[in-house]
């Protein structure tokens, strides 16, 4: 009897024993364990660092706003969403230091003993447009960069963050028409200075090829080569884009204010969701000198969301 009654206790101390650690096993994974502004805040500044360090290889002078709207704790796992707003300045002096610049640069220095009469104008005439287009932006702060981040991470004890586990997301609007759609963010966000030098010496190479190109068809009738070729004015676009916005308030849902836009060419329509900043786009690339071709791009005609 005594043996059975020894056995009994000790199974049901180390029953006792089992469901303790569950019980606190679960607690420690549970929701409640977790201090909810505390983990806000730190997820913020993981953010705001991530930020920073992707924009401090080309820009300076770096103010980052960030305003929380969403945190959520479940199973060791927390959700933010932050509204960011990002002030900045490039780094470069002159247009020149610029990777891309000095990409295109480099190539065409490197081509032009050789290069024909058509080749040089071409390549000077793409140099004349990127200065004329990057110049505006060298040595002054640039209009605020907007965007809605969502970040995921794993909490330890103690309300930890496990850097490691850090996911970064940003938002667009949903392709379904409302609300918001969240896709993963590449790290780092901008190529490295390498790369975008070769990506300006390989925009150099193409002209000259395009320029080699162009004169093997000299044979194609008049009406071939209108088929083949139009005028596009970047800074024509560029230009646009930079007239008909603002750095418009939030307003619950997006950013946006319709008294900037060009409502008087382009209808608004507040029947379409942030009113479509594809369209907005698309306005910009018309007023470079792209047509409007019917059936590939025609706006809302009749302010029911349905397209013409």
């Amino acid at each position: 009897m005594k043996n059975t009654f020894l056995k009994t206790l000790l199974v049901s101390t180390i029953l006792i024993a089992m469901t303790f650690a569950f019980s606190a096993k679960t607690f420690t994974r549970g929701e409640s364990f977790a201090d909810k502004s505390l983990v806000q805040e730190k997820l913020k500044e993981d953010l705001a660092t991530w930020i920073l360090e992707n924009y401090s290889a080309y820009y300076e002078n770096i103010v980052i706003l960030l305003t929380p709207k969403y945190i959520a704790i479940e199973n060791t796992i927390a959700t933010a969403v932050f509204d960011a707003r990002i002030d900045l300045t490039l780094k470069a002096e002159k247009v020149e230091d610029l990777p891309f610049m000095r990409g295109m640069l480099n190539y065409y220095n490197s081509k032009r003993a050789t290069a024909t009469e058509a080749q040089i104008e071409a390549a000077n005439k793409l140099i004349n447009d990127w200065k004329l287009e990057l110049e505006d932006y060298i040595g002054k702060p640039e209009p605020s960069a907007y965007a809605t981040y969502k970040i995921i991470a794993f909490i330890s004890g103690d309300n930890v963050i496990e850097k490691r586990s850090i996911k970064l997301y940003i938002v667009e609007p949903s392709l379904k028409g409302s609300g918001e759609d969240f896709y993963p963010i590449d790290s780092p966000v901008f190529q490295p200075p390498e790369e975008m030098e070769k990506s300006g010496s390989d925009q150099m190479k193409k002209v000259f090829e395009e320029i080699i190109q162009s004169s093997d068809k000299e044979t194609l009738s008049t009406q071939d080569k209108s088929t083949l070729l139009y005028t596009y004015d970047r800074l024509a676009a560029r230009d646009y884009a930079n007239s008909w916005t603002s750095n418009a308030p939030d307003n619950g849902d997006c950013f946006m204010d319709s008294s900037k836009w060009n409502n008087d060419v382009y209808p608004y329509y507040d029947n379409a969701y942030c009113n479509d900043c594809a369209d907005y786009v698309s306005q910009a690339i018309h007023a470079g000198g792209i047509p409007i071709d019917s059936g590939q791009w025609d706006r809302l005609n009749d302010g029911d969301g349905t397209y013409a």
